[in-house]
């Protein structure tokens, strides 16, 4: 009898070890509220082509991003956005088709500079066959926001993609990071 209850105990105390709780299957992986769950500045991009509301684009972005689209619902425009694994610290990339897109570049940074806390206007510049984008971040240096407007030819709606980015702390290496964000918004087409 003492060696099969050895025996069971050998096998519980391996098994039962290495075993997930029902409560550890369906909880998602921790995520530092310090750091982003990469480099993104240094992260590769390849080209991908979607749509929004019924609009064809295509833009060059990370692989490691989970994807999630609504349609517009006539509240609220449609939009696809991209997160990485950290919703707090990576940056979201979104496209969207904007109810009332700025007209030209200076509106766009107007319009960028109003809202919330102050910010400055660190880039913005001339799409090549069409359209805008400006760069803006927070004094602080804790949010960082990229955002481009392309018209499209096919439907003559406006297209926006944005890339957004917050953190507790000034981010580090901002500018790396901008010029990071705006090559991929200059890789942004729409028909």
């Amino acid at each position: 009898m003492k060696p099969a209850l050895a025996l069971l105990s050998i096998l519980c105390a391996l098994s039962c070890g290495n075993a997930k709780t029902n409560e550890d299957k369906g909880k998602a992986p921790e995520v530092s509220m310090k750091e982003p769950s990469t480099d993104w500045a240094s992260a590769p991009l390849q080209k991908i082509s979607d749509i929004v509301d019924g609009v064809k684009f295509s833009v060059k972005l990370p692989d490691h991003l989970k994807r999630e689209e609504k349609a517009n619902d006539g509240t609220f425009p449609g939009y696809v956005t991209w997160n990485g694994p950290n919703p707090f610290l990576d940056p979201t990339f979104t496209a969207q088709i904007p109810d009332f897109p700025p007209k030209d570049i200076a509106a766009a940074e107007s319009s960028a500079l109003r809202l919330g806390d102050p910010k400055e206007v660190l880039g913005k510049g001339e799409l090549a066959g069409g359209g805008f984008f400006v760069s803006v971040a927070e004094t602080t240096k804790k949010y960082l926001k990229v955002e481009a407007w392309r018209p499209s030819a096919s439907t003559g709606k406006v297209v926006r993609f944005s890339i957004g980015t917050r953190s507790s702390e000034p981010i580090a290496d901002l500018d790396k990071l901008r010029l990071w964000m705006e090559s991929i918004v200059l890789s942004f087409e729409v028909p």
